[in-house]
């Protein structure tokens, strides 16, 4: 059913009345959505042609696919959008009855003011889709992400991390998925769904959305984002170790992680033996999660206490990259 919005710009609070209705995906990381986010991509032109739009305007140039303008105009950080973001969507946001907003960056304007701005903006008629995931599985894929970006922790360090987030109160969690909905809730229907992986989290997604879509005609992206091995993650934070102990620079740091991700079946073939694993204790972090997340008990029936994953491996550092380039 198509509904009057008011899409205002929240600077000079201009009103324009289009008819469309939002559809918020806000979330979270790892559960699929740059596969979301790649088809919706991809099809745009035929999803126009059923009058549902992924918009372009508020998509990072590089070519991401995620709408991170909107994240960081709703959580008021103006340096992560161009500086006529809100005067050029103030104008009008799209005319299709239906438009899909999607990004994991909105997961992190969960706090009242953040979820305010982006009410303001969109009306108080819009569908909010969330993903989440088992959190120790969670933390695990998130650590392997960090990584990408440069992160030195070994993993027990990481789980640390966000454990002690978790207790620190009057802090944003990422774990606090209770706390973090509410202020979703406060103004629009949420719908939660548990992740669950290697399901097609593609039509899953449009189903919980509502949105009656022919995906006959409709092209399938490639693998989006992949997880990465054991031995290429733990080949990656050794070389980021190298990094921040200034035993390589930065442009050697990232030839050598193309070089891992170009190398990664012979690496694992020749290295996969020589991983360092351990049992990493995640019972604190555990309870910490059930005393902050209730409402998930029955979602999450079963989180470990202990999780065997690779922590480190057995090579020094001067070998780990004459593997790589050999």
């Amino acid at each position: 059913m198509v509904v009057n919005r008011r899409l205002r710009n929240i600077r000079q609070q201009q009103v324009v009345v289009i008819l469309t209705k939002f559809i918020l995906h806000i979330g979270t990381h790892k559960t699929g959505t740059t596969a979301i986010q790649a088809f919706l991509s991809e099809n745009r032109d035929c999803l126009l042609t059923q009058n549902i739009d992924f918009p372009l305007v508020g998509r990072i140039p590089t070519g991401s696919q995620a709408h991170r303008h909107f994240s960081a105009l709703f959580r008021g950080v103006e340096s992560e959008h161009p500086v006529d973001f809100a005067d050029t969507i103030s104008t009008g946001l799209t005319e299709a009855p239906v438009c899909i907003l999607s990004s994991e960056d909105f997961w992190f304007c969960c706090n009242p003011d953040s979820v305010d701005r982006a009410h303001r903006l969109i009306g108080k008629d819009a569908r909010v889709v969330c993903y989440l995931r088992e959190p120790v599985s969670h933390l695990i894929s998130m650590y392997k992400e960090g990584l990408k970006a440069g992160g030195a922790d070994f993993p027990e360090e990481f789980i640390n991390r966000y454990y002690k987030g978790l207790v620190s109160r009057g802090k944003y969690s990422y774990y606090r998925y209770e706390e973090n909905l509410s202020y979703w809730r406060a103004h629009w229907q949420v719908t939660v769904v548990p992740y669950v992986v290697g399901g097609n989290v593609v039509a899953d997604f449009l189903s919980h959305c509502g949105v009656d879509a022919d995906m006959s005609k409709m092209t399938w992206p490639g693998k989006q984002n992949e997880a990465m091995s054991d031995v290429d993650a733990m080949l990656l934070m050794r070389v980021n170790r190298m990094l921040a102990e200034g035993a390589i620079n930065q442009q050697q740091r990232t030839r050598y992680r193309k070089q891992i991700h170009a190398h990664s079946h012979r690496l694992a073939s020749e290295l996969e033996g020589l991983l360092v694993t351990a049992e990493l204790d995640t019972s604190s972090f555990k309870q910490a999660f059930w005393a902050e997340n209730r409402e998930f008990t029955s979602m999450f029936d079963h989180i470990p206490d202990r999780v065997a994953h690779a922590v480190d491996i057995n090579l020094s550092d001067r070998d780990i990259l004459s593997a790589m380039t050999r």
